[in-house]
């Protein structure tokens, strides 16, 4: 029997769906504590994940980060209001997740898990090709451009995605993408401290790094070509121009 991960707060919403859910499947509760859900997803190997966004706070982004990271065979479930996804809203752009907005009925969640159970198998033969395909990051702290980029690019590539430096330097460290899209101005990490770390990687010396940035004043410029990125592009980059440097790099 296929086993579902139920992950959040146990408050009156998670009770709500569990009681409803626990009549149809086999589901396993697990509160929203970091430590208990690595611990859970080891033992109980789920082959679905439901993550429950009511009542969590930011804090508790290191579950969604954490699914992100980990090579995950579950298909993965998250359900909240508008407020509650736009509060995770650069970790829910990971194409690991489906995402369902409240208001919403347990009967179409129950819906929706089926509907991933079902799939899981079918879905494996395209994984398998994704995965030959080259990896392509995508590092920008702003989701709209994330989203932008990950639609001109998904066709041709397998896109990973990050909404800042730290966050790209742990996903190089899990999964070493082919090329880098880096935001030139971010807040904290920005791209040319981004830029720095992955250098400073033995393992990530060679690896092309593709500039873009929302300047285009000849001082700017210069300062962004002085890192000597693989290349660089105004934003929002033409998608013909930006899909031609890709391919010349990943040759």
């Amino acid at each position: 029997m296929d086993k579902v991960l139920f992950i959040g707060k146990f408050n009156e919403s998670t009770k709500s769906i569990q009681k409803y859910l626990k009549n149809q499947i086999n589901v396993q509760m697990c509160s929203e504590n970091i430590d208990i859900v690595k611990s859970m997803v080891q033992m109980y190997k789920p082959n679905a994940i439901l993550i429950n966004l009511n009542d969590l706070e930011y804090e508790n982004k290191n579950l969604l980060e954490y699914v992100i990271e980990i090579d995950l065979k579950a298909s993965v479930l998250v359900i909240g209001t508008e407020s509650e996804c736009q509060l995770f809203s650069g970790e829910l752009l990971s194409p690991k997740f489906e995402v369902l907005k409240h208001p919403i009925s347990n009967d179409k969640i129950m819906d929706k898990i089926n509907e991933l159970l079902t799939n899981k198998n079918s879905r494996k033969e395209v994984e398998v090709t994704q995965d030959d395909r080259k990896t392509v990051l995508v590092v920008d702290d702003s989701p709209v451009m994330i989203r932008s980029l990950k639609k001109m690019l998904e066709e041709h590539y397998r896109i990973t995605m990050a909404t800042s430096g730290e966050q790209a330097m742990q996903i190089i460290d899990k999964d070493m993408p082919d090329l880098v899209i880096l935001d030139y101005e971010m807040p904290v990490c920005d791209g040319r401290q981004t830029l720095e770390m992955i250098r400073n990687r033995e393992d990530a010396v060679d690896l092309p790094v593709v500039f873009l940035t929302g300047h285009g004043d000849a001082k700017h410029i210069k300062s962004v070509l002085a890192l000597n990125p693989a290349a660089y592009f105004l934003k929002p980059p033409m998608p013909d121009k930006l899909l031609e440097a890709i391919s010349k790099l990943l040759k």
